[in-house]
């Protein structure tokens, strides 16, 4: 009556989400208002290379091309590609000071971060090119942020005007082979929306969950591997290992005789209750040596972070699960039946889910679940809290590093 649907419809920008890994691309289509935090998923897309295959560079452009071309008019772009498509490093480095009562000034700083990126950038190159498979000569660096300095080991803003021994930083940097970047920063570059590009979920959970302040060890589920992360105000360290809901898939297929595509319909099926009682109980007795595996795999896993980080100190008592736990049956009776190495953990730990609701409401994001397509695990709204998150890096301090990496690409 009034025309106030065009001025409220005007509140709700366009997100594209675009998710490259080897084994799948996933593709949400949102709308998101910034002013009320509210968000509503309008589509969804998965899609699988054939099987035993793995999607390569190219297929990934023509995928990504394909994608943005079917979404018009977005507001905002958010492209997550892991390795082997692009790798990213976040690396904690100091320097000693060679004067260190006197107070850091601008020209002091340009040096000391300049000197660090030389010295991270000697370090990282040969592996991040063997992790990509690729040569030395053909690695780019695409990006690179500096954040959370420290004066002898205390977090300040800014280090300018203070004194002290030992400086030190925080870097991330973002590598990808040179053809594949060329080819992905033409496409980024003709976008008429805001783009953001992160490569390595490690840091996209370092920043969720930093900013969540939460802690404990938190294990990431996914079909082709499992991600274990210590959490402690940061994600103080992550390892991964091979395995995943196909270890289930290769059970069903090896009790059966089925072929793997086969066993993966029928776990479906179990997934979606479409089971009788005694069916279910029967496949809950076939994934129950392979979820013990998980178990000790996760238990080993947190005795190494204990050896290597906490000087002695236990760990915080509680074990997180991210993902779509339907998908591992038994998974959560499994870990809280487990009898754990008693001296990493403080007492005997807690196993919980940890909802995509629960990253929400501590961000204050409200999520419309009455729209078609609505079903999203945590690992999306892992994805959508960079949206809402303030970043940390100090605006200062990247400017300097800038004007120096024109010095080393």
């Amino acid at each position: 009556m009034f025309g106030l649907e065009k001025i409220f419809s005007k509140k709700w920008n366009k997100v594209l989400i675009f998710w490259g890994r080897r084994k799948s691309v996933k593709i949400w289509e949102l709308e998101v208002n910034f002013l009320s935090r509210k968000i509503k998923i309008k589509d969804q897309a998965t899609l699988h290379p054939p099987l035993g295959e793995n999607f390569n560079c190219e297929q990934i452009i023509n995928i990504l091309k394909e994608a943005l071309n079917s979404s018009k008019k977005n507001n905002h772009f958010l492209l997550f590609l892991e390795k082997p498509f692009l790798k990213s490093t976040l690396s904690n480095f100091s320097i000693l000071r060679d004067n260190p009562l006197m107070a850091i000034e601008e020209s002091e700083l340009e040096n000391l971060i300049l000197n660090l990126t030389w010295r991270l950038q000697d370090r990282e190159k040969a592996i991040v090119a063997r992790t990509l498979g690729v040569s030395e000569m053909d690695l780019a660096l695409i990006s690179s942020i500096v954040k959370d300095p420290t004066i002898e080991g205390r977090k300040i803003l800014n280090p300018l005007g203070f004194s002290g021994r030992r400086l030190g930083f925080t870097f991330e940097n973002s590598y990808g082979a040179k053809g594949f970047w060329e080819e992905l920063s033409k496409i980024v570059s003709n976008l008429k929306c805001e783009t953001k590009i992160v490569s390595e979920d490690n840091l996209i959970y370092d920043k969720t969950f930093s900013a969540l302040d939460e802690k404990g060890v938190f294990i990431f589920l996914d079909e082709e591997e499992t991600k274990i992360g210590l959490m402690g105000g940061f994600l103080r360290t992550s390892e991964r290992f091979n395995w995943g809901g196909k270890n289930l898939t290769s059970v069903i297929a090896k009790e059966l005789g089925v072929s793997f595509q086969c066993a993966k319909s029928i776990r479906e099926k179990y997934r979606q209750g479409e089971m009788s009682v005694s069916a279910r109980k029967w496949f809950e007795k076939i994934f129950a040596s392979e979820l013990k595996i998980l178990a000790e795999g996760i238990n080993l896993t947190a005795k190494n972070f204990f050896n290597s980080l906490t000087d002695g100190e236990k760990l915080h008592s509680e074990i997180w699960l991210v993902g779509e736990i339907s998908n591992f049956p038994k998974i959560t009776e499994t870990l809280k039946s487990y009898t754990w190495t008693k001296s990493i953990f403080k007492k005997k730990p807690l196993v919980s889910h940890y909802s995509s609701d629960k990253i929400f409401a501590k961000i204050n994001v409200d999520i419309d679940k009455h729209v078609k397509n609505s079903d999203f695990d945590a690992i999306l709204a892992i994805f959508l809290a960079n949206l809402f998150l303030p970043e940390s890096y100090n605006p200062d301090l990247n400017k300097i590093l800038r004007r120096r990496l024109k010095w080393i690409r």
